[in-house]
């Protein structure tokens, strides 16, 4: 992935950001200080969800494969509770769901390796 899973400071596209990016588009990145075109092919899109709980505990579902992020965005105390989307799939090597205590603006990165979610983030 040609140094995707790095951070990156600078993301710039001539599309809108509801149409998706088509196979001819190329992105240019702003990277440890170096200016790189790539295929969109080559970048792993993170989704961002916002988790509210503040009404109560709150329960969400993986999505079916890729990497995502959700950020607690209430100071409530109530956990988030998360589970697989697909049969099978585990969440760090446990068919349980996995019970999230955040605190306000902390984030958490799964990411599905194989049948496996992982927290990399």
């Amino acid at each position: 992935m040609s140094g995707a899973s790095e951070g990156f400071n600078v993301y710039l596209s001539s599309r809108p950001v509801a149409v998706p990016l088509g196979s001819t588009d190329m992105v240019l990145l702003f990277q440890n200080g170096k200016l790189t075109l790539m295929s969109p092919s080559t970048i792993a899109i993170v989704k961002t969800i916002l988790i509210d709980t503040s009404a109560g505990p709150a329960s969400f579902q993986l999505p079916a494969t890729g990497i995502i992020r959700y950020l607690k965005d209430d100071a409530s105390g109530f956990a988030a509770t998360f589970t697989p989307q697909v049969a099978g799939q585990t969440i760090m090597r446990s068919a349980l769901p996995f019970e999230w205590d955040a605190v306000q603006d902390e984030t958490i990165t799964f990411q599905l390796i194989g049948s496996n979610w992982y927290r990399v983030g």
